[in-house]
């Protein structure tokens, strides 16, 4: 994507090495499985944010650990487990989709950029499933939107970006409530991905 990277970074006056350290960083450089499925994370907490009925019989925080079932006794099932399909992910999707579809996608983060469904106004669409359905069909797609998420979320995050502040950058990108801990280690990896990026080009 290194032609698409270096026209995007210009239109939005960063250093095209620090906007490919976002796409690294959040999913390995890549929108999809090995499968052929986008890649997606689905948040338990978000979706329980949203208090839809029964959603507590089927999600739960246990420990820090997100984890879900697919009937009210079955076996609780941990989810962010490594995996090169995406298999638990789009399972865990399924059964909230039942619940309630739109909070459902509001839910799970995609893509190359790994934007999360209740940020889909800013990404450029009238709503989360929408999204979904439209980074489901090519990278390019979710490209443009992680650089409309950027432009359009919020200035603060831009120009943090612009300065490479990464740690300002991640607590825009990333949300408020991420660990100074998580926070110092995603900006470390960010820098050591733009290092990368600049060896590889």
């Amino acid at each position: 994507y290194g032609d698409v990277i270096e026209q995007k970074a210009k239109g939005l006056g960063v250093d095209p090495n620090a906007l490919a350290a976002v796409m690294f960083v959040e999913s390995s450089g890549s929108g999809f499985y090995s499968n052929g499925d986008m890649k997606i994370r689905f948040e338990v907490h978000i979706f329980l944010g949203y208090n839809i009925a029964g959603s507590s019989k089927y999600f739960r925080v246990n420990n820090g650990v997100h984890q879900f079932r697919e009937t009210e006794t079955g076996e609780w099932k941990n989810l962010h487990v490594s995996s090169t399909k995406g298999d638990t992910q789009y399972a865990a999707l399924a059964v909230a989709t039942k619940l309630n579809k739109d909070a459902a996608y509001k839910s799970i983060s995609m893509g190359l950029g790994q934007q999360m469904g209740f940020n889909h106004k800013a990404c450029g669409y009238s709503s989360a499933e929408e999204m979904f359905k439209d980074y489901s069909k090519g990278e390019d797609r979710q490209i443009d939107s992680m650089f409309n998420f950027i432009k359009n979320y919020n200035s603060n995050m831009l120009t943090a970006l612009k300065k490479k502040n990464y740690e300002n950058f991640v607590r825009y990108y990333n949300g408020a409530s991420i660990g100074s801990k998580d926070n110092k280690n995603y900006s470390s990896k960010m820098g050591n991905y733009e290092d990368q990026y600049k060896a590889i080009k």
